[in-house]
């Protein structure tokens, strides 16, 4: 009986070790804790063999990712002729690993819809991320949080937090300098102002927007002027005095003026020769001009508003009509005073 048990055993043993030493019909287990992070579909100049992928380790254990592949969209699930087969590398704990697209490998849509796919050595799908047309040349299409969004490339390196503030395409803002009061009337420092207008289709954010003096091509100065949150929907105006300790403008020789995106790339850039004391430096229809030199129908001169005091033209008027009316009361009074004087001396 002892026997006939043990051959029995043999037998349902034999599969398993027929199995284990049959390396050819061994399935191998390939991690599913790699996503793709980051993909840039649309690199600045020329694309051929500038794309690439940014996959994501979020296991606590190095992933190697030889015999993998990396694939874009296809209409029937296929893997095209032009996958890219990853080879030799590996993906430390809890990191990221750029994958550079080869010039001779699949090449990603710009002006379309599409996507990338990350498949085992066995050819399953282990994810699939699409990214929206057109695809935004110089920016990555990115996982921030749980969310997919455009965003500044990050390669190898985490993407941020979803309470980041979203990514902005600073080349479709048109931000620009219509009026500059580089010498107010008495003391400057504190008193300078910048006008700006939104000149663009849609509402611009000014924070950290950057002002500052220079020459156009020169670096930022220590002593620039951080601007902070303020929308300035379409057409709008606003006025910046620049404080006390920031970058002051010179008044009797030549300078300039600088705005910079927040990426800071300069926007716009004015200069004039001299400044005119208490007088402004004006943008009308394009052409800058000293507001002295500006003639208008109704005779005001545009962009005076008084930035040191703000006090409207009606109180001036007020405070006019005042005094005269003080100054012709006391004379009034003092023309009574001296009659009745007169009386009272000719009696």
């Amino acid at each position: 009986m002892k026997a006939k048990a043990f051959y029995v055993l043999l037998l349902l043993l034999a599969p398993a070790v027929s199995l284990a030493g049959d390396s050819g019909n061994t399935q191998l287990e390939y991690s599913d804790q790699v996503i793709i992070s980051e993909i840039l579909p649309n690199p600045e100049g020329s694309d051929a063999g500038e794309e690439w992928v940014e996959l994501h380790n979020m296991s606590d254990q190095v992933i190697s990712l030889d015999g993998w592949l990396l694939d874009d969209s296809s209409s029937d699930g296929s893997i095209s002729s032009s996958a890219m087969t990853i080879a030799e590398m590996d993906i430390p704990t809890n990191g990221y690993l750029v994958i550079a697209i080869p010039e001779n490998s699949l090449a990603l849509n710009n002006s379309s819809k599409d996507s990338i796919r990350l498949f085992w050595p066995s050819k399953e799908l282990v994810m699939e991320e699409f990214y929206p047309s057109p695809a935004k040349e110089g920016q990555s299409w990115c996982l921030i949080g749980e969310v997919y969004k455009w965003c500044t490339p990050t390669p190898g390196e985490n993407n941020g937090t979803e309470d980041e503030d979203e990514e902005v395409n600073y080349d479709q803002s048109k931000i620009v300098f219509i009026e500059v009061l580089p010498d107010p009337e008495g003391t400057d420092a504190g008193f300078e102002h910048i006008k700006l207008q939104n000149q663009g289709s849609e509402a611009v954010n000014l924070k950290n927007w950057i002002l500052d003096d220079g020459e156009k091509d020169s670096a930022l100065g220590s002593s620039a002027f951080i601007l902070g949150e303020s929308i300035l929907d379409t057409g709008e105006e606003f006025e910046v005095v620049i404080p006390k300790g920031k970058f002051t403008l010179n008044n009797s020789s030549k300078d300039s003026v600088r705005l910079f995106s927040p990426d800071k790339r300069i926007k716009d850039y004015i200069e004039y020769d001299k400044a005119k004391e208490g007088i402004a430096y004006i943008s009308i229809n394009g052409a800058w001009k000293w507001a002295d030199e500006i003639e208008e129908e109704d005779g005001e001169v545009p962009g005076m508003q008084l930035p040191r005091t703000g006090m409207p033209v009606g109180a001036i008027y007020f405070v006019i009509l005042l005094c005269i009316w003080y100054i012709c009361h006391s004379s009034n009074k003092r023309n009574y005073e001296q009659t009745r004087v007169d009386r009272l001396v000719g009696s």
